[in-house]
């Protein structure tokens, strides 16, 4: 009596369950009703599958405050909401999604030494610029919301840190699946720079 192999079937069930770690856009419904199980699931509640979606400025000094940067891809969104949407079912969010456009927004908690005089930038309130680059060329985008975030005192030396929240939109169908560059250029001169690899993000 021949028996089936056990092993190669387990192995290719593997592969065709494991979601791919790319960027896509736009999202087939499999990749909605994927997003969706990601988020009612309990990996949707573990804060440590969000630490790809987001960047610390660099600070050479290595003290607060933390400026950072933070991706929200409409793949993570759909799982967003499906987690924290009551009575929410695949169903649903493959008719929200489908065929449906979106966004890809941008996130930022920047702080920065307090100019002196008023800075102008059409990016921001503050004078806060943010650009964002694949390929060496600058992706279109809005600022959807931007407010100052309280000032920072350091205890030590009592020296002030000002700081902006910046929320960004592009079309979600400018940005590919390679490396994407966010340059931050903050109002006392500083610039600074991230990528995320859009490779191994979904």
């Amino acid at each position: 009596m021949s028996r089936t192999p056990i092993v190669p079937t387990l192995v290719v069930g593997l592969f065709v369950v494991s979601p791919a770690l790319a960027y896509e856009y736009p999202l087939s419904a499999s990749a909605i009703r994927e997003a969706y199980f990601l988020g009612t699931g309990a990996r949707g509640h573990d804060a440590s599958f969000y630490d790809g979606y987001a960047r610390t400025i660099p600070n050479p000094a290595k003290e607060p405050p933390v400026s950072t940067i933070t991706i929200d891809t409409p793949y993570l969104q759909i799982a967003e909401h499906s987690r924290d949407t009551p009575n929410y079912h695949v169903q649903d969010a493959v008719e929200d999604y489908a065929g449906k456009p979106a966004k890809f927004l941008v996130f930022a908690d920047v702080y920065f030494h307090p100019p002196t005089g008023k800075q102008e930038n059409e990016n921001s309130e503050a004078g806060v610029a943010i650009e964002l680059t694949q390929k060496h060329k600058t992706i279109p985008t809005k600022v959807v919301d931007s407010w100052e975030l309280y000032p920072f005192r350091d205890a030590r030396n009592s020296a002030e840190s000002a700081g902006e929240h910046i929320e960004l939109a592009c079309d979600a169908g400018d940005v590919a699946d390679s490396p994407l560059k966010i340059s931050v250029k903050t109002p006392d001169g500083k610039s600074f720079e991230v990528e995320f690899d859009l490779q191994q993000l979904k």
